[in-house]
């Protein structure tokens, strides 16, 4: 607290500025700025018989000012903003482009730039995992605790504690690995660019690369160690029953890019890809034929609950859903608009 001084000096024109220095200067009649918040003062005291002045009711204004500027800032923050309406927001934007469910509960989604996102309450809430790269992770499979994640540039990581933590693998290539299949913790396959087939029996510790027919594979599935399936571009299907060191064209019967892979037990099979083409097959892909779609657009992801019930999604927000294990399937409503569905777990 201070006390008004009696002593007042003659009337000049002088520069008000705000306490803060740096503040814009704006011209004013004044005797004296007086306000020092190194002081820390309360509040200016006036006295009997003496002079007020200018000076005494502007340092009570800058006092008065100050306070509420600290107040606010060691309440709410230097960068606070309304709980519900902040009128913006800060935001890591990127494109998933898969996503894994290990059970109701833990699931996994890959994304572009390196991005790995983890939920363990059913999706409520995601946290994003440092997994050491910035590539597209285009894939991602498990076998029990067990997992592992494929990318851009022959990116491979590896997950042994159910996702807490990653690390990285030299798959032996430097192709973009677009699929991943895993039965176990040691048996592990994935497909990409040039046709390449990379696998691995011992958990990723090493790696042996397999060049098939085609140009570029996009999904990879087996249903056991050794019989397996992947599929590509221009209707490509290729099988291995031998763990993936030999691989096989099957007749596909379309031109169209086959772009996702789904299996239950043994012998049911679908494929799903452009045009909104969904093949199946019922003799462990030996054998395949097209299923009735109402859709056009490229299909990127099929899954089955069962043998009788699935689903495959796709661009434009495409969402198609069978109950007759894939003869027929109707179209349903995500209600995401246009956006395009890349992943799918069930």
């Amino acid at each position: 607290m201070r006390s008004t001084s009696t002593c007042v000096s003659a009337s000049k024109q002088a520069c008000s500025t705000s306490p803060d220095a740096g503040d814009t200067a704006m011209k004013a009649d004044l005797s004296r700025n007086t306000f020092d918040r190194a002081q820390h003062y309360s509040a200016v005291r006036l006295q009997q018989g003496r002079i007020v002045t200018d000076a005494d009711w502007n340092e009570q204004a800058d006092i008065t000012r100050y306070r509420a500027e600290r107040q606010a800032r060691d309440t709410i923050g230097a960068c606070g903003a309304p709980l519900d309406a902040a009128g913006y927001r800060l935001v890591a934007e990127t494109n998933a482009l898969a996503v894994h469910a290990l059970n109701a509960n833990v699931a996994w989604v890959a994304a572009q730039d390196g991005a790995v996102l983890a939920t363990a309450n059913g999706g409520a809430d995601w946290t994003l995992v440092d997994v050491t790269t910035a590539v597209h992770l285009r894939a991602i499979a498990s076998a029990g605790s067990a997992g592992w994640v494929v990318g851009d540039g022959g990116v491979v990581r590896k997950t042994s504690d159910a996702g807490l933590s990653w690390s990285a693998q030299d798959a032996g290539t430097l192709r973009a690995l677009r699929g991943v299949a895993a039965v176990d913790a040691d048996h592990v396959w994935a497909v990409g660019d040039g046709g390449i087939v990379v696998s691995s029996s011992d958990g990723g510790v090493q790696w042996s690369l397999v060049q098939t027919e085609a140009t570029r594979l996009y999904a990879v599935d087996f249903a056991d160690a050794l019989n397996g399936l992947a599929v590509g571009q221009a209707g490509v299907i290729v099988a291995t029953n031998d763990g993936g060191e030999t691989w096989s064209g099957v007749a596909s019967g379309t031109g169209a890019h086959l772009r996702a892979l789904a299996r239950v037990g043994t012998t049911l099979v679908w494929t799903a890809g452009d045009g909104g083409m969904i093949l199946r097959s019922t003799d462990g892909g030996v054998t395949w034929l097209p299923c009735a779609t109402p859709a056009t657009a490229t299909l990127y992801a099929i899954a089955f609950r069962d043998a009788i019930e699935g689903w495959t999604v796709g661009a434009g927000g495409t969402v198609l859903h069978t109950l007759d294990g894939g003869a027929t399937w109707q179209q349903e409503d995500a209600g995401i608009g246009t956006a395009t569905l890349r992943g799918l777990s069930v």
